[in-house]
């Protein structure tokens, strides 16, 4: 199928298929960066570092970055602490 159809078809430009496809293809550095120091901590907090205490574990060593970054990332899923529930 032609990619002008299939662009008409979902009325997008042709240009932002394109530019979807060099996007794909580009590994991001700093992301992956990212994702392996909040798995770090995640592990070194024996699970129990929810995204608000990683958050804060990553401002403390100098990076700038949001709770949601940290708990919704695009290639890994949402991080809970594994500390029991306190029942009353």
């Amino acid at each position: 199928m032609p990619v002008e159809m299939v662009c008409n078809a979902f009325d997008i430009s042709r240009s932002s298929y394109y530019e979807y496809r060099q996007r794909r293809n580009h590994i991001d550095v700093e992301r992956l960066a990212l994702k392996a120091r909040v798995n770090c901590l995640f592990t070194k907090s024996r699970s129990s570092a929810g995204s608000r205490t990683i958050k804060g574990m990553l401002n403390d060593d100098g990076v700038v970055i949001g709770r949601f970054k940290v708990s919704v990332r695009e290639s890994h899923p949402v991080r809970y602490s594994r500390l029991p529930m306190v029942r009353q």
